[in-house]
């Protein structure tokens, strides 16, 4: 038996660090029990967990998170490709020791930083703006938001080649972006958004604009900004309400020929099929060979390596919109 330390949303707003015993020994035929080194938040998804607002399909109490990093410490029978020992990426739970399916645990290229590892699901998530889009090398690209989604998802529209402006209030996730990559940052605090991506673009604008914020009165105000025919990618997830002239929205959206698309990292099967290109699987394939390859900068978006204890006061500056904190990392080691 081994005590199971995982974090627990028990009631809206309530955040709890409980234990369990687990019985590895239990351990059904094709799955793998694996003990994890690191989880990473995903903070969007996460924070409306806690708030109550995905109860559709999360449900109190429960453990929140779907980005790990664990080592393999005991294979069920008729279990292939994978051995005891090996460092491997899923989507459990923030927890110590996670079992599953053994297709649901992808093994680590030798020599990764185990840190960086969970990410790839942020990755993934981020992925999908590009996988939708029809941009090409030498466009103009606007990502609102530079959380965590956001700025993967600048990194990963520059390696299809795109130039890409990076956009949001807060100086300091600005300063992370450059620090991964980024020439060109925006606030529109301290600038007017459309006459400077009118100068960078000839005056025509964008011709994507993906939003990472979820917001949809910043969707809203993005529409200028946007080329026509070009497109608009809802990255983040839109959930509170917001009231305006719809009809002024839809209309400038009719006359320049805009797109509005959504990318939800649900789009993609977790395995390959017949008829798609993309998988979660092959994302998180791709996506690991970036990061392994130093291609995809995760370092500088890690702000805080954690003890599973220090969960209560880390979701509440998170709740409270801390700016200084972005990417935070659970230590079950």
């Amino acid at each position: 038996m081994e005590t199971n330390v995982k974090i627990v949303f028990s009631a809206p707003g309530v955040v709890e660090v409980q234990r369990e015993e687990v019985d590895l020994s239990a351990l059904p035929g094709g799955q793998v029990w694996v003990k994890n080194l690191f989880s990473m938040v995903s903070p969007g998804t996460e924070l409306a967990c806690l708030a109550g607002k995905n109860s559709a399909w999360f449900s109190m109490p429960k453990s929140p998170g779907y980005a790990a990093v664990g080592e393999v410490v005991a294979v069920g029978a008729g279990v292939e490709g994978l051995r005891v020992g090996e460092r491997v990426f899923h989507n459990g739970p923030h927890m110590g020791w996670s079992r599953m399916n053994a297709d649901e645990a992808l093994p680590v290229p030798e020599g990764v930083d185990g840190k960086l590892v969970p990410s790839t699901q942020l990755a993934n998530i981020a992925m999908a703006s590009t996988t939708v889009s029809n941009m090409q090398v030498g466009d103009h690209v606007a990502v609102v938001g530079q959380g965590m989604i956001g700025n993967l998802a600048s990194q990963l529209a520059r390696l299809q080649g795109a130039i890409v402006h990076d956009i949001d209030v807060s100086d300091s996730r600005l300063e992370v972006s450059r620090a991964c990559g980024s020439r060109y940052t925006l606030s529109p605090k301290r600038c007017a958004l459309k006459a400077e991506l009118d100068s960078a673009t000839g005056g025509s604008g964008v011709t994507t604009l993906i939003d990472a914020t979820g917001s949809s009165r910043v969707i809203v105000e993005s529409v200028p900004l946007v080329a026509p025919m070009g497109e608009i990618i809802l990255l983040g997830t839109p959930r509170d309400e917001y009231q305006c002239d719809v009809t002024s929205v839809f209309g400038a959206c009719h006359r320049q020929g805009i797109t509005i698309k959504g990318a939800h990292v649900g789009h993609a099967p977790r395995r390959k099929t017949a008829n798609l290109k993309h998988s979660s699987e092959r994302k998180s394939r791709i996506i690991l060979d970036l990061i392994h390859a130093g291609k995809l900068q995760i370092a500088p978006l890690i702000s805080h390596v954690l003890k599973p204890s220090e969960a209560p006061q880390i979701y509440g500056e998170l709740a409270k919109g801390n700016e200084r904190v972005l990417g935070v990392v659970f230590d079950w080691a």
